[in-house]
């Protein structure tokens, strides 16, 4: 077993400003270089490794997987892009954002990856090269994006704002979809987008033709279902595959799962204490729900079982993005901006919280 780091070598090693994200193994063990073992686990004998990213010099706000899990991106609130691989050495930096990130998302094959961010700008990255390909500004700032299976077309979303189809190469739009909360592209038909509002309207979007195609109106299925309608949403969210919704009201204390066209989940409901939900998304195989609550709480839910998968406590600040599970729901990346790890196995429901001195 390696030992753990003392707070004197640290200090002596480590004397400047660093952002930590999380990389969590929750199958195996990881004994590579740049892991850290916790004799600190809990309903275990064996420690479980944990692979921590050190390279941000800010606050990181935005990180994904790669589709095929062997590369990870993250973003930080000084506009810095750092690439990753799974043994967490830095592979390549982008720097051409000049502030915060908002989102970052691979394509499909796991070539390109697109990000936006508050300084208005989206720009799509070619991973090999470390090139950026295209690059426009958006009159509004995009808090979210991605890019077709093609790799032909961008979709950029403004919540409540906008949702715009462009080329790649070619600023001018295809689609500007008004009042739009979220967007996927039908797997079944990669010419097909799929969006859906904050009050649950759901529409299909032919982006050849520019036109609608069909139009379903979330209280629908309840209707269809014989269920009390949702009232006051104030966010919806589809899943990837464009077939669930999420829906979120008013005082953002529960969420409401649906699937079309007329399944009906149990409500998800935070604990009595937990306070407002922060954030949340699905899983990118759509099973899963991953949402936070302001008591520093995150919980994966398990929406074909209706249960709570993994409540993990102590471990959100007020500001940070929402952890992210990877194509098989075994690690979960987390950044948060007091400096704190934590790795969560998802399989074994082990915790280990550990914090960071203060550098200064």
């Amino acid at each position: 077993m390696n030992p753990q780091p003392t707070r004197a070598y640290i200090n002596t090693h480590l004397r400047f400003f660093i952002t930590v994200i999380v990389l969590i193994p929750c199958t195996m063990n990881l004994s590579k270089t740049g892991n850290i073992w916790s004799n600190e686990a809990i309903g275990q004998e064996e420690n479980e490794s944990i692979t921590i990213l050190i390279g941000h010099r800010s606050p990181i706000c935005a990180g994904t997987f790669s589709p095929d899990d062997t590369l990870i991106a993250t973003g930080a609130e000084d506009g810095e892009i750092i690439i990753w691989n799974q043994e967490g050495i830095i592979l390549d930096r982008l720097h051409e954002h000049t502030n915060h990130i908002f989102s970052l998302r691979f394509s499909q094959d796991g070539r390109l990856l697109i990000s936006t961010g508050k300084d208005l700008r989206v720009k799509v990255w070619d991973i090999f090269s470390g090139v950026c390909i295209f690059s426009f500004l958006e009159q509004k700032p995009v808090k979210y994006a991605l890019i077709s299976p093609d790799n032909t077309k961008i979709v950029t979303i403004a919540p409540h704002q906008f949702c715009k189809v462009r080329n790649i190469g070619f600023p001018l739009c295809l689609l500007d979809i008004a009042n739009v909360t979220s967007a996927q592209i039908d797997p079944e038909d990669n010419n097909v987008l799929i969006t859906v509002s904050a009050q649950g309207v759901r529409q299909k979007w032919d982006m050849n033709a520019r036109k609608s195609i069909e139009k379903m109106d979330y209280n629908y299925i309840h209707q269809a279902a014989q269920q009390t309608i949702v009232e006051n949403p104030v966010f919806s969210l589809l899943s990837p595959s464009g077939t669930k919704i999420v829906m979120i009201t008013e005082y953002f204390d529960d969420l409401k799962l649906a699937e079309y066209p007329q399944i009906i989940y149990p409500t998800i409901k935070p604990h009595l204490y937990a306070g407002p939900i922060s954030d949340y998304q699905f899983s990118p195989d759509g099973t899963k729900i991953i949402y936070a609550t302001v008591d520093q709480t995150v919980t994966i839910w398990d929406i074909v079982a209706g249960r709570i998968n993994l409540e993990i406590k102590g471990m959100v600040p007020k500001e940070t993005f929402c952890p992210t599970l990877n194509s098989k729901n075994t690690q979960l990346l987390n950044a948060t901006l007091d400096r704190t790890i934590a790795a969560i196995s998802t399989i074994s429901t082990q915790k280990i919280r550990r914090t960071l001195p203060d550098f200064l």
